[in-house]
C-alpha cells in the first residue's frame, strides 16, 4: 500500500489548536489518563481553562512539565471540576487494554525514532485512522516518513508561536524595527528562544543588543 506514503500529516491551522494539542497530550499523561476515554472529558476542560492564561505562562507550562503539574492540580482541585476517579483503572477489563494495544504500539515505535516528540507524533499520526496505523507498524520505512513529516510540522508550528510572542515583545520596546529584530533573534535555537522567553531581563539584553548591532550595520 504506497498510498500511504501520499498521506500528509494533519496540519495545525492556528496558535491556539497547537497550543490546545501540545497542552492536551502533555495534560493526559499528567493525570495518568492517556489511553481512558472515560476522562476525555476531563481533559478537555482542563486544557481549555489554561488556554486562557497568559501567553507567557502558557509557554512555560509547555516547557515545565513541574510547573503544568502545580497548574493542572489546581484546576482539578477547584470544586467545579469533576474530580479523577481513583479507581478507573481497576475497574477496567481485559478487552479495554486491548483495544488500546495499537496505540500503545505505535507510541513505542514512534519514541524509539523521536522520544522529544513522541506524544504528539503519535497523536497526529492516529489521525490517519486505524487502517493506516496498522500499515505503518508492519512498514518501518513508510513510519519514518510519517515521524519525519509529522515532527517538520511541529518544528514549523512551534517556531510560528515563538516567533509571534517575540515580536510582540519587540514592538513594545522597538515597534520601528520590530520585524528585523525579530528576524535577527529567530536565527537562534528554539531552546534558547524558550529560555529567553522565560527570563525578561535576558531577553532585553539580546534585543537591546540585536538593536544596537542593527543601528551599526545602518
Amino acid at each position: 500500500m504506497s498510498s500511504i506514503k501520499k498521506f500528509p500529516v494533519p496540519k495545525i491551522k492556528d496558535k491556539q489548536e497547537i497550543l490546545g494539542e501540545h497542552l492536551y497530550v502533555k495534560i493526559s499523561h499528567i493525570v495518568n489518563t492517556g489511553q481512558v476515554s472515560e476522562n476525555s472529558e476531563l481533559i478537555c476542560k482542563v486544557t481549555g481553562i489554561l488556554l486562557e492564561r497568559k501567553n507567557d505562562e502558557l509557554l512555560r507550562m509547555l516547557s515545565d512539565d513541574s510547573f503544568l503539574k502545580k497548574r493542572v492540580d489546581e484546576v482539578v482541585s477547584h470544586p467545579d471540576i469533576k474530580p479523577i476517579p481513583v479507581d478507573l483503572y481497576s475497574s477496567k477489563d481485559v478487552s479495554d487494554h486491548t483495544s488500546s494495544t495499537e496505540e500503545e504500539l505505535l507510541f513505542d515505535s514512534v519514541q524509539s525514532i523521536d522520544s522529544e516528540h513522541c506524544s504528539k507524533i503519535t497523536g497526529m499520526i492516529l489521525e490517519l485512522g486505524k487502517e493506516n496505523v496498522k500499515v505503518l507498524l508492519q512498514d518501518q520505512e513508510k513510519l519514518q516518513l510519517a515521524v519525519d513529516k509529522a515532527r517538520l510540522a511541529i518544528d514549523s508550528s512551534e517556531r510560528e508561536f515563538i516567533g509571534e510572542m517575540l515580536y510582540q515583545k519587540i514592538e513594545t520596546v522597538y515597534p520601528k524595527h520590530v520585524e528585523k529584530i525579530t528576524g535577527m533573534l529567530m536565527e537562534m535555537e528554539p531552546d534558547k528562544l524558550k529560555e529567553l522567553l522565560q527570563d525578561e531581563h535576558l531577553l532585553q539584553q539580546c534585543i537591546d543588543k540585536a538593536y544596537v548591532a542593527l543601528n551599526k550595520v545602518s
